[in-house]
This record gives structure tokens, C-alpha cells and sequence, in this order.
């Protein structure tokens, strides 16, 4: 669940998320089947409150296996944890804009406002 999370975002990926919160397996793992629900339901996602309730998780993982990380710095981990984030909320904010300010996008997003143009750019 963690990597498919962690997948770049794209079709197959928004279709396998979906597809594994109704597996049956899936619903038994509490903290999983949540952590799939944020991914999963058209609301923002504020990156400091998740930031805090699955840092360990990311932790870990890596401390169990130490070949997934990234030239052994874990820290990339959440860097890529924090760009899904920032891309669901991303796909939240424009189902229910079609007009934002940057100061309010860059607050939704967690993020200031050069980082929030810089994420727009790419």
C-alpha cells in the first residue's frame, strides 16, 4: 500500500488505489485502509497532520530493509510521500476551483508560494 502510494500518479495508479481499499484484506488493516482513504476521497490532504501519523511508518520500512533506500537516506521517502501529497491535493483543488489565488493554493497546499508556482511548472 505504502508503494503504491508512493507511485507516480497517473491512471493505473488512481485505479489501483481504489481497487485495493475494497479489497477485503485491506479493510482488516485499520491503519492502511485510512491511509489509502485520504488518497481515495476528493478532500485536501494537509501534509503536516499526515506528515506526523506516517513518518514512522516510512521509518520503518526502511529500517527493515535497508536496500530501499534511496542511497541510503530515508529521508527521500518523504520527499516522494510529501509530491503525492501535493499531488492529490493538487487534483482536489481543481475539481473545486476553476479560479485561485496563489496565496490560497500555496495555504491548501502546504507549501509557499515559490514552491507552490515551482510544483505548477513541472
Amino acid at each position: 500500500i505504502l508503494f503504491l502510494i508512493l507511485s507516480p500518479q497517473d491512471n493505473t495508479q488512481h485505479d489501483n488505489l481504489h481497487r485495493v481499499s475494497n479489497y477485503k484484506e485491506t479493510k482488516s488493516m485499520a491503519r492502511y485502509a485510512e491511509f489509502l482513504r485520504l488518497f481515495t476521497t476528493h478532500e485536501v490532504v494537509r501534509w503536516t497532520v499526515v506528515k506526523n501519523l506516517y513518518e514512522g511508518e516510512f521509518d520503518a520500512l526502511v529500517k527493515s530493509a535497508p536496500e530501499l533506500a534511496f542511497e541510503e537516506n530515508p529521508v527521500d521517502w518523504m520527499t516522494a510521500f510529501h509530491e503525492r501529497v501535493t499531488e492529490h491535493n493538487l487534483r482536489v483543488v481543481s475539481k473545486y476551483f476553476s479560479r485561485i489565488r496563489m496565496s490560497r493554493l500555496a495555504e491548501l497546499l502546504d507549501l509557499s508560494e515559490e514552491e507552490t508556482e515551482d510544483r505548477l511548472t513541472r
